[in-house]
């Protein structure tokens, strides 16, 4: 009985990377203890990024307060405002041989994101001066709504070396052509005594699916002949007490065909002219359905690279990662430190903002159970005032197996 105890609870504090990167990196999946039979590895994590309420200024508006909005918010928006809700899910099912893993993996994300020029948020918070000129053409919306299934093998050498692999399908449901700009356009001159304020833009949406709101007649063929393929590939080392991995992930190997579209349109208009003043809108049209395109457009998910390197000291563990596109333009660091793989502290630079999560984490052979909470923060990282720090982050992991 005392043996068999001890084999549930030792991989309580097994030497391998947090689960919170596992889906990083097709190699990563031999961090799980599960070894044999893995029936469910769950991961499911929620942010909002957004960089004009802070977390105090939440607080009083939940106890019922008002929040008074000044130029001090200007200092949080120096590279415009931002406002992305990113919902990301992760499964994976799998079966052990020895030193080989294989297993069935399936990922469902949202990183759709709305933005805002500096120059516009200037104008809304009073911070311009007359005979001034602002001007900024930009991205309204990023980003879209994937979902990608596939297979993922890994394996490890007798010399401590590691590989993986995974590969599948990935379907856009839904996708914001980078093409769509929208101008913004200020203008004031105190000889004419006339200020004038412009917002247009159009933004195109790109599916795979005709309809995002009827699921019951989807046509699944459609929905597979509209797929892209992907490959992910990674490799891992030991050096005692020191863990290394890299791969590159999301290579698509055929771009997604996504076959229908649909537009929205955004206008506001307003002119003060010798005290008198005129204003058109604002207008946002959503579009009621799509339309099929006469020939698909092509659409690939952004190739990324990977790398982390994790040091074990007794029960201490000190870790850093990096993950950027292969164009650097969307790319974050950062670095945690894991006490006996049950309590966990992260640090990550997104580029104009810190991520900063504590998390828990119990992970037994048989069971795992992880969460975590923690802000996004635009005053630094060294910024403890809460009303500086202006998002959330939490996740939640489930593990079952033996």
């Amino acid at each position: 009985m005392k043996k068999l105890l001890m084999i549930l609870l030792v991989p309580a504090i097994y030497f391998g990377f947090s689960s919170s990167l596992w889906f990083e990196n097709p190699v990563m999946m031999l961090s799980s203890p599960r070894k044999y039979v893995d029936l469910s590895d769950f991961q499911m994590s929620i942010s909002l990024d957004q960089n004009l309420f802070s977390i105090k200024d939440i607080t009083t508006m939940a106890e019922g307060s008002k929040v008074v909005l000044d130029k001090s918010k200007l200092d949080l928006m120096k590279s415009g405002f931002r406002l992305s809700p990113v919902v990301s899910m992760n499964e994976y099912l799998g079966m052990g041989f020895g030193s080989l893993r294989l297993g069935a993996i399936a990922n469902l994300e949202n990183n759709i994101s709305l933005y805002l020029p500096y120059e516009l948020m200037e104008v809304l918070f009073g911070k311009v001066e007359m005979n001034k000129t602002k001007e900024s053409t930009f991205n309204i919306f990023n980003g879209g709504l994937v979902a990608k299934a596939g297979l993922n093998l890994s394996f490890e050498t007798g010399n401590n070396l590691k590989f993986g692999i995974s590969g599948g399908i990935y379907v856009p449901t839904l996708w914001f052509d980078k093409n769509s700009k929208a101008h913004f356009l200020y203008r004031s001159d105190e000889n004419t005594a006339t200020v004038e304020m412009k917002i247009n833009g159009d933004v195109r949406l790109l599916s795979a699916l005709p309809n995002l709101e009827n699921m019951e007649n989807l046509d699944t063929s459609e929905l597979v002949n509209s797929a892209g393929y992907y490959l992910s590939v990674g490799a891992g080392a030991n050096f005692g007490n020191l863990e290394v991995a890299a791969g590159v992930n999301d290579i698509s190997l055929k771009p997604a065909n996504l076959s229908y579209e649909g537009y929205s349109r955004v206008s506001f208009e307003a002119s003060l002219v010798n005290l008198k003043f005129n204003q058109s809108g604002p207008i946002v049209e959503k579009p009621e359905k799509f339309t099929k395109l006469r020939d698909p457009e092509k659409a690939s998910i952004p190739m990324k690279l990977f790398a982390a390197a994790e040091y074990k000291i007794s029960f201490v563990s000190i870790a850093a990662h990096f993950e950027s596109t292969t164009d650097f333009k969307d790319k974050e660091y950062g670095a945690y430190v894991d006490l006996a793989n049950i309590l966990w502290l992260d640090l990550t630079n997104t580029g104009p903002a810190w991520k900063k999560a504590l998390g828990l984490n119990l992970d037994l052979r048989i069971l795992r159970m992880s969460a975590s909470v923690g802000v996004i923060d635009y005053a630094g990282l060294f910024n403890f005032d809460r009303s500086k720090m202006t998002g959330l982050t939490v996740s939640a992991g489930f593990g079952i197996g033996f």
